[in-house]
C-alpha cells in the first residue's frame, strides 16, 4: 500500500494519472485548461489549481495533471478535512436480522435505506469511532464489533475511506431525528437480498456493508446456512 504522500504527489505509472509538480509542466496543463474552457465559453478561473475550498469536514483540490497518454490538464480531487479520521460504518445485527434506517440526505434531497455511518475522530480507535456512531443513530452499545473491511466511498471524486464493522446489538433505541433519520426496520437477510434487488436500497456505502457481510458469511438463511458464495 502506498503511504499518503506518494497519493498526493501521484507517481505515475502506465494508466496512471500524474499530479504535475515540475512549474513548466504545471503551466502547460493550466494553458491547456484555460484553452479548453474559452473553447467552451467558460472562466477561465475555472482551471486555477491549488486549494479551492476547505471547512472543516472536507477539502477540494483542483490539480494539474497528465492523463494517460499524455494530455495535461486540470483534475479536481475532494479530501476529508485532515482533522479526521476514517469514516466508520456499521451494519446492526439483531437477532439474526439486519437493522436499516430511513435517513434524509440533504445531497440527493430524498430519502434512503441505509445503515449507520460518520466522520471518524482522527485520534480515536475506529472501532471506538463505530461504537459511538452507533450510538448516536440508532441509540444502542454494541455487544460485539467485528471490522469486514475498509471500502473507498467514492474513488472517482475522494480520497476518503471508511471501516465496516458488523454490529450486534440487543435492540433499537432512540433514534437521531436531528440527523434524519425518521424511523428504522429490521429485515431478514433474504429481505435485506430483496430490497436490494428491487432498488429499494440505492445507497452505496450500505450496498458495499452489505456485499462484505454476505461475501463473509454473516448473512444467513432461515435454516442457518451462509447466503452468497
Amino acid at each position: 500500500m502506498l503511504p499518503p504522500d506518494d497519493v498526493y504527489r501521484g507517481r505515475a505509472s502506465d494508466g496512471e494519472v500524474e499530479i504535475l509538480s515540475e512549474p513548466a509542466e504545471v503551466e502547460q496543463a493550466l494553458d491547456a485548461a484555460r484553452r479548453q474552457l474559452r473553447a467552451q465559453d467558460l472562466p477561465e478561473e475555472w482551471a486555477d489549481t491549488g486549494k479551492v475550498f476547505e471547512d472543516q469536514y472536507v477539502t477540494l483540490y483542483r490539480d494539474p495533471v497528465r492523463f494517460p497518454g499524455g494530455k495535461l490538464g486540470t483534475y479536481l480531487r475532494v479530501a476529508w478535512s485532515e482533522k479526521l479520521g476514517n469514516g466508520v460504518v456499521i451494519l446492526p445485527r439483531l437477532n439474526n436480522s439486519f437493522v436499516l434506517t430511513r435517513h434524509f440526505r440533504h445531497a440527493t434531497r430524498a430519502w434512503h435505506w441505509e445503515i449507520p455511518r460518520g466522520f471518524g475522530e482522527r485520534n480515536a480507535p475506529s472501532i471506538q469511532n463505530a461504537a459511538r456512531e452507533l450510538m448516536e443513530e440508532i441509540g444502542v452499545e454494541p455487544i460485539a464489533l467485528k471490522h469486514l473491511g475498509i471500502i473507498n466511498p467514492d474513488a472517482g471524486m475522494t480520497a476518503h475511506k471508511a471501516d465496516v464493522y458488523l454490529a450486534d446489538i440487543a435492540r433499537i433505541g432512540k433514534l437521531d431525528q436531528s440527523e434524519g433519520i425518521s424511523h428504522a426496520i429490521v429485515r431478514q437477510p433474504r429481505e435485506l437480498l430483496d430490497m436490494i434487488a428491487k432498488g429499494d436500497i440505492s445507497d452505496g456505502v450500505t450496498l458495499s456493508a452489505i456485499s462484505l457481510a454476505l461475501a463473509q458469511g454473516y448473512l444467513f438463511d432461515g435454516k442457518g446456512v451462509p447466503l452468497g458464495p
